[in-house]
């Protein structure tokens, strides 16, 4: 009874030992896990703002793309555009052409027709058909007109201009005052009129002054 009581007594006093090692490796255990699972506030900090850079890289990455997929996009609307243009004029131009030269022919007669009837007196029938020329040239100018084009002419007596007039014939003269001068302008030119930009010369007859 002594020997047991002598161990019971033993195990007793040693037991609170025993029982704080074993808290002590415990409580360092769990130390260490919390240590390994998580970071510290300093790291944590640091994945934030290399997170937050990733992002802001990618972003302008992305607006540069963009930006650059908007210029693409402009510069071939403005080719296309560029393009229907070149191929409306290259279209529409000989369409142009044939409708000045209707025009002058239609003039023409109007003028040759107008000239004869106020040289002598003419019928009903011959006035109704000076009428008819005289429309049909209105008509040609103003579908002209549809596309910016006007025509232009030239006084008797203004200056020769090499640019706007084709000479088609040279009248002499001694009067040194008419030398170089426009003596009729035969057929009317036609140019744009927003870009004043010349679609064809007007023909004239300029005098020139007689060499003795």
């Amino acid at each position: 009874m002594i020997e047991q009581d002598f161990f019971t007594s033993e195990q007793t006093e040693s037991s609170p030992q025993i029982m704080g090692t074993v808290t002590e490796v415990i409580e360092t255990s769990t130390q260490t896990e919390e240590t390994t699972e998580q970071p510290s506030e300093e790291t944590a900090e640091n994945l934030g703002i290399k997170e937050i850079t990733a992002s802001v890289a990618e972003i302008l990455t992305q607006i540069k793309v963009s930006t650059r997929k908007d210029e693409i996009i402009d510069n071939l609307h403005k080719e296309l555009m560029q393009h229907k243009n070149n191929l409306q004029e290259a279209i529409i131009a000989p369409l142009l052409k044939a409708i000045v030269r209707e025009y002058d022919r239609a003039n023409k007669q109007y003028r040759f027709y107008l000239e004869k009837s106020q040289a002598e007196p003419q019928s009903e029938l011959f006035g109704k058909l000076l009428s008819e020329f005289e429309m049909i040239s209105f008509s040609l100018l103003n579908l002209l007109s549809d596309y910016d084009i006007e025509p232009f002419v030239f006084d008797a007596g203004v200056a020769r201009d090499s640019k706007l007039q084709k000479i088609v014939e040279i009248i002499e003269t001694e009067d040194p005052e008419k030398d170089g001068t426009v003596a009729d302008c035969v057929t009317c030119g036609f140019r744009n009129i927003n870009t004043t930009r010349l679609f064809r010369q007007a023909e004239v007859k300029i005098y020139k002054q007689k060499t003795t």
